[in-house]
């Protein structure tokens, strides 16, 4: 370097190193916007898939429970005084109070959210001012 500026070697030395710097900052940003990408899929794949069928299998589950445990409180009102009081009638009454409590499952809502995104890179790389810009004294 001199009072004019920069040499030929120096000046093309540091246009490419900024230009690597630039490369390499257009290559961090590519693979943040693809991490986001996938991050997003795989929330959508994961997550909101998985619940889904979790919410069909539960309200199945409940569906079928209520009805056994209505069936079963019905078998047990339809028998005599007698059978209910027996060990057979306390057995079962066990039972029914069991698919009850079954059928009274709640849905777990879960409040979930996708994960914020990971901000890009929007700098610039300052660049070296050209020889020209210098002026003599």
């Amino acid at each position: 370097m001199n009072t004019k500026g920069l040499t030929k070697l120096e000046r093309k030395r540091v246009d490419k190193l900024h230009e690597a710097v630039q490369d390499a900052l257009m290559e961090l940003n590519d693979g943040v916007n693809e991490f986001n990408g996938a991050i997003e899929q795989l929330f959508e794949d994961w997550i909101c898939a998985r619940y889904g069928e979790y919410q069909a299998a539960a309200e199945e589950y409940t569906e079928v429970t209520r009805e056994l445990a209505e069936a079963a409180e019905s078998l047990y009102s339809d028998k005599s005084d007698k059978w209910q009081e027996g060990e057979r009638g306390e057995a079962f009454r066990e039972f029914a109070d069991e698919l009850t409590v079954a059928s009274e499952y709640e849905l777990v809502d879960i409040d979930y959210h996708a994960p914020e995104p990971v901000d890009s890179f929007d700098e610039e790389v300052p660049e070296v001012p050209p020889n020209d810009a210098f002026f003599e004294v």
